[in-house]
């Protein structure tokens, strides 16, 4: 077995990689986009059964 000081050592080793944590959805951008493509009459895709609207 390894000494507990080297196994303390490797438990709080700063990380090499950061994240940015969970991305938010901008609901109002996919609205405005959506709300878009409804008035210029691009809205075949949005009659289409396999679309997944969950995002």
């Amino acid at each position: 077995f390894k000494k507990y000081e080297i196994f303390l050592e490797n438990l709080f080793v700063t990380p090499s990689k950061s994240s940015r944590g969970r991305r938010r959805i901008n609901h109002i951008r996919i609205f405005n986009a959506t709300l878009e493509q409804f008035e210029n009459a691009e809205i075949e895709h949005l009659n289409t059964v396999g679309i997944n609207p969950v995002i």
